[in-house]
């Protein structure tokens, strides 16, 4: 859709972008890049997007670096007519990044990456969005995925994309530190694709295993509602939802299973950061009708 890299001081572009608000500043080099934009707290830019709520995939990929000064979250992206943001969310002298989307009546829903990202030191990232799953690539590696109900794509309204400027109270600014190049598109690169598609795949064997397990227990799953659905606070943990309840599957305890009822309040939980990763299955007690697990 849109690719730009800046040189002399200004965006070379193809057809797409039909202005632009140049708030940074631009300078020649600046560790080991040449032709950056350097955004101070206040800068951004905005970028028109020729979208169409009939997409299927929207892909954004940023090379940037973080200033050192950076000591608060940060805005990366976001916009009119765009129905989520990326933001850099400060944690332990780095940055995570996460997506956000607003579901109105249903609240915040937040894609969260693992990787810590260091300031004065260039990164990229991708962000992709296919239908209602957002997913992460940070420096080549897949990091987080999120499966949402819906077509976000129907959010998109005449969008005018911001990067760097502040769109949320809860967020202290915009971006702080020197982009290299974006680039905006509408569909996958081969790696993309490869990375989307193993990043699906993990732990899903083990997940239909443990379903046929329970049924030789007698134990009925009911049908498949969502398959492999990513913690927003773990991209290497999923789920996967049933009429009757969820199996949960992570790379350290393997696939455990949770009936509906305490599957809702463990998910609430640990979305919270106030509980962690399940070990073993639910132990239900029938003499008193309650259940646990480990």
């Amino acid at each position: 859709m849109i690719s730009f890299q800046f040189d002399n001081g200004s965006m070379l572009s193809n057809e797409g972008i039909t202005a632009l608000n140049n708030n940074a500043v631009y300078e020649s080099s600046y560790k080991d890049k040449e032709g950056v934009l350097y955004f101070s707290k206040s800068a951004y830019i905005s970028i028109p997007l020729e979208m169409e709520s009939s997409e299927e995939v929207f892909v954004v990929s940023f090379s940037f670096l973080i200033s050192g000064e950076a000591k608060e979250d940060r805005m990366l992206f976001g916009g009119e007519g765009i129905p989520f943001s990326i933001r850099l969310r400060y944690v332990d002298g780095g940055f995570i990044a996460e997506a956000c989307v607003d579901l109105k009546k249903k609240g915040e829903r937040i894609c969260r990456t693992d990787s810590i990202l260091k300031p004065e030191c260039w990164h990229e990232l991708t962000f992709l969005l296919l239908d209602g799953e957002f997913f992460f690539i940070i420096n080549g590696k897949a990091e987080a995925r999120r499966v949402f109900a819906g077509n976000l794509f129907e959010g998109f309204n005449k969008p005018i994309a911001y990067v760097g400027k502040q769109l949320s109270k809860s967020v202290k600014g915009g971006f702080f530190g020197y982009l290299d190049s974006i680039t905006f598109s509408n569909s996958l690169t081969d790696e993309q694709q490869t990375l989307w598609v193993s990043e699906t795949e993990i732990g899903a064997g083990e997940i239909e295993s443990k379903a046929e397990e329970l049924a030789d227990e007698n134990i009925e799953v009911g049908k498949l509602i969502n398959p492999y659905v990513f913690f927003s606070q773990s991209s290497s943990c999923h789920y996967s939802l049933y009429e009757n309840g969820a199996i949960i599957w992570s790379p350290s305890y393997g696939s455990v299973w949770m009936r509906t009822e305490l599957f809702q309040g463990y998910l609430n939980a640990f979305e919270n950061h106030l509980i962690g990763l399940p070990v073993d299955d639910e132990v239900y007690l029938e003499e008193t009708n309650t259940a646990y697990s480990l």
